[in-house]
């Protein structure tokens, strides 16, 4: 994480239950490309390389509202066919606000963590989760514009491969 560049970048949420008209996914619920597609055009933006996407599943409203066991266990999140998607895209970070980031339990118990190993391992993509992303859906569909200017920092701990950031969204 010594390594890791602050990020400044234009930030883009796609609302997956906006998209579809429901309060959140459930937990277990996979998320496809035509889930992605379907909250780029809610968004009504034009993804460009290099954009952080901030994905948001209305998973954290569990931990809001104290369930803190089932924000920790099956939660929906992004599906293996995801991956060639965020690739095509060109994404700078891809982040959520699920415990895992992707699917739990895993689409395949044989290919467990497999967004995480082709994303992180072979893309060499960066990517976070635990994102409470409620106030910013909450303000972005009060000003019915779903970029921004995205900012983090990671901690800088040396040798590590993770860290925690405190984003930051300017408009």
């Amino acid at each position: 994480a010594d390594k890791i560049d602050p990020i400044v970048a234009r930030g883009v949420l796609l609302d997956l239950p906006a998209a579809k008209g429901v309060e959140r996914l459930e937990p277990g619920y996979a998320v496809t490309p035509d889930d992605l597609d379907a909250a780029v055009e809610h968004a009504k933006v034009t993804l460009v390389p290099g954009d952080v996407v901030l994905v948001r599943t209305g998973h954290m409203q569990l931990f809001h509202g104290g369930d803190t066991w089932g924000y920790n266990h099956d939660c929906p999140g992004l599906s293996t066919k995801t991956i060639r998607w965020v690739r095509q895209h060109d994404l700078g970070a891809v982040f959520d606000d699920t415990y895992v980031f992707e699917v739990w339990p895993p689409e395949d118990w044989a290919a467990m963590m497999a967004v995480h190993m082709i994303h992180l391992r072979d893309m060499g993509q960066i990517q976070g989760q635990n994102f409470d992303l409620e106030g910013l859906a909450t303000d972005c569909a009060d000003r019915g514009r779903y970029e921004f200017c995205f900012t983090a920092v990671p901690e800088p701990f040396t040798g590590g491969c993770s860290a925690p950031v405190a984003p930051v969204v300017t408009w």
